[in-house]
């Protein structure tokens, strides 16, 4: 069986083609490697480059590539929205067929080692390559960007793993390993906020947000207030409202899932009949998972930050879930968790080990 490794350079050059076109071509002089694809991104200023070919020929055509950006390139000038600190931002190597992981890591450190010597840039391990546990994220190890390189490589806990600790003016630093493929698809958004466009592709990207400071204007939390500022503002406490209000964001969220996507949805849902409702709806689309926060109601009025609890039981706001209304306690749901005396933190974990024992991450 022939050994096959791809390769997907991301280079910090998605506005000259003629700059792009320099490096691939230094790249597919290599014998023993394909071209797959050059995605170029004028707005991210980025140009993710496909190789794939026997490990030997990926590894220096990977060298070579990065030679060349490192030459052209100039990271001091360098502007776009994603992320990134070398003019190879990333190297990953994924392997294909007839190649195991250890071979691929393998190659990752040799094409890495080869990199911080020959060329003096500062090479971070990542993924299945890396060293260290706190460098196996590449938002992690990207935080800061360019700019903070600096500042970065004069801490001792960052101290590249290959090259120098000194910031190469042009061509930054450079990230690579080995890890699984990666997924990627377009979204149509009927807007012309780009904000909205930049923070969903953070939330996707990667393993999740980026390590940029984030933007506190910014609702990437779709909770009881924000549904009910943009979906559901005319909504009051009824149970006809409430009703109304969990079936909308369960359409939403059948949406979202009919489209590939992942809707998380934390609202008030206290009857059967409306959960139900959403269950059918979603479930065939893709998947439900009904998590059942069980807590009592005096930890209820005990969190109650808006006086909501208190204003029920003056008899100012009727109808009041818990108070004047009954709740319906899920019986089947797929997790239940108690939040009693339970950290917030500690609970989101317990979610995410059960979330995956189900099979769904």
């Amino acid at each position: 069986m022939n050994k096959l490794i791809e390769c997907v350079p991301n280079f910090s050059e998605g506005r000259n083609q003629n700059k792009i076109d320099d490096i691939v071509q230094h790249m597919s002089t290599i014998s023993g490697i394909t071209v797959l694809d050059v995605d170029p991104g004028p707005d991210t200023n980025r140009t993710v480059v496909t190789i794939v070919g026997s490990p030997d020929a990926v590894g220096e055509a990977a060298f070579q590539g990065i030679k060349r950006a490192s030459e052209i390139l100039d990271m001091s000038q360098h502007s776009g929205t994603h992320p990134r600190m070398g003019a190879t931002d990333v190297c990953p190597f994924i392997p294909i067929s007839g190649v195991t992981d250890e071979e691929c890591i393998a190659l990752s450190k040799q094409v890495g080692k080869r990199v911080g010597d020959e060329l003096g840039i500062p090479v971070y391990i990542y993924e299945k390559s890396a060293q260290k546990s706190e460098r196996i994220k590449l938002p992690v190890i990207r935080k800061g960007e360019y700019e903070g390189l600096t500042e970065k490589l004069k801490d001792k806990n960052w101290k590249p793993d290959y090259g120098p600790a000194d910031l190469h003016i042009k061509a930054g630093a450079t990230v690579m390993g080995c890890r699984e493929f990666l997924i990627a698809y377009n979204i149509n958004l009927n807007t012309k906020d780009h904000r909205l466009a930049t923070d969903i592709a953070f939330e996707l990207r990667e393993t999740g947000r980026s390590k940029r400071i984030p933007n506190q204007n910014s609702k990437n939390l779709l909770d009881g207030d924000i549904v009910r500022t943009h979906l559901s503002s005319e909504l009051g406490f009824s149970k006809e409202h409430r009703s109304l209000n969990v079936q909308r964001i369960g359409f939403v969220a059948s949406e979202i899932t009919k489209n590939g996507g992942i809707a998380i949805c934390a609202p008030i849902a206290p009857y059967t009949a409306d959960r139900r409702v959403n269950r059918e709806l979603i479930n065939p689309l893709g998947g439900y998972i009904e998590i059942f926060v069980s807590t009592s109601l005096e930890k209820c009025e005990e969190r109650d930050v808006k006086g909501l609890y208190a204003l029920a039981r003056k008899g100012v706001l009727k109808e009041f879930t818990g108070i004047s209304d009954p709740y319906e306690a899920p019986e089947d749901a797929e997790i239940v968790v108690n939040s009693t005396g339970i950290s917030p933190e500690v609970l989101v974990e317990d979610i995410f080990n059960q979330i995956k024992e189900l099979g769904y991450l």
